[in-house]
Order: C-alpha cells, then sequence, then structure tokens
C-alpha cells in the first residue's frame, strides 16, 4: 500500500473517529460561578477549638477559637450576613514568627437569595512585622448549594476587622 494511500484512509478513519468521540466524550462545562466577598469583625476569641462543624478540628490540640461576624456580598448567595468561626491550630506552626499555621473553619451566611453553610480549610500567616495576618486556602459549600473553590483574606489584629475573598465554581 503506498504512502498516500495510507494518509489517505488515516484521514477517513479521523473523519469517522473524531465525531465519535466528541460525541461519547462530550466536554464538561461548570454549571455556574461561586464567588463573594466578607467583611467582618472579631467578635471572639477563646482557646481550643471552635464548637460548630468543620471548625470543630484541633489536631494538635493547641488551638484557637475565632468567631466574626459581618456582611457578605456574592454570586449566587446575594447580600446578607456572615458569621466565621475559625479554629487556628497553633501547636502546628511552622517556625516561630514569621509563621503560618493551619486553619479549620465554618462560614454560615444568610442571604437575600441563599442560605449557604461552607466548610473551609487552609492556612493563617502571621508576618513578622505589623499587625495583618493573611489567610489562604479552600472551601466546600456543604449546605444550601454546592461548590468549591478558593479564598484568601486578611485580619488586621489592631482593628479587629477582617476580609475574606471567595471564588470557585458549582
Amino acid at each position: 500500500m503506498g504512502t498516500v494511500l495510507r494518509g489517505v484512509l488515516s484521514l477517513k478513519i479521523l473523519l469517522v473517529v473524531l465525531p465519535l468521540v466528541a460525541l461519547v466524550c462530550a466536554p464538561q462545562a461548570f454549571a455556574g460561578h461561586i464567588e463573594g466577598m466578607a467583611t467582618g469583625t472579631l467578635t471572639s476569641q477563646t482557646s481550643g477549638a471552635c464548637n460548630i462543624g468543620y471548625s470543630t478540628y484541633c489536631p494538635s490540640g493547641n488551638c484557637i477559637c475565632k468567631t466574626f461576624s459581618g456582611t457578605v456580598v456574592g454570586t449566587p448567595v446575594g447580600r446578607g450576613s456572615i458569621v466565621l468561626s475559625l479554629t487556628v491550630d497553633y501547636g502546628a506552626t511552622l517556625s516561630s514568627r514569621p509563621t503560618c499555621a493551619p486553619l479549620f473553619g465554618i462560614m454560615e451566611i444568610n442571604a437575600s437569595n441563599a442560605s449557604q453553610v461552607i466548610n473551609a480549610v487552609g492556612s493563617s500567616c502571621d508576618p513578622l512585622v505589623g499587625t495583618v495576618v493573611t489567610f489562604s486556602g479552600g472551601f466546600g459549600v456543604i449546605s444550601g448549594g454546592s461548590g468549591w473553590g478558593s479564598l484568601s483574606g486578611t485580619f488586621d489584629r489592631a482593628s479587629g476587622t477582617g476580609v475574606m475573598r471567595y471564588n470557585g465554581a458549582y
């Protein structure tokens, strides 16, 4: 069989097989986008793990529970209120300051379009100088919808205020 004939047969096979592959392996699209920004104030700080949902994790046993209350605006929830409970595991820090420690949290959102409960996990990092702590990690919606993604934010220890952004898909 000549090279040209093999090329023509290969092309014919591809023209038949590729559309079948496209039908069987249709591309997956995300149904929607989930995002939001929460601003809040530290309302309590106690020794030990928080006592609600995913924020109850404290693997090292040396944790602080930090609870924030504030407002949230986002998609698909709209505008509303948020309570964020974070357990920071100081027994598992990477080093002395500057350092990062694991965190486990739960966000309870009551908003105009939806109410959601979101689990979060990540790290809280203290700077060498200054009062602004940063945190980052991931989240998963466990009630009031579905979704997952990443989150990041800051907390100013001097003012007791924080900002958190989350972004993902559902």
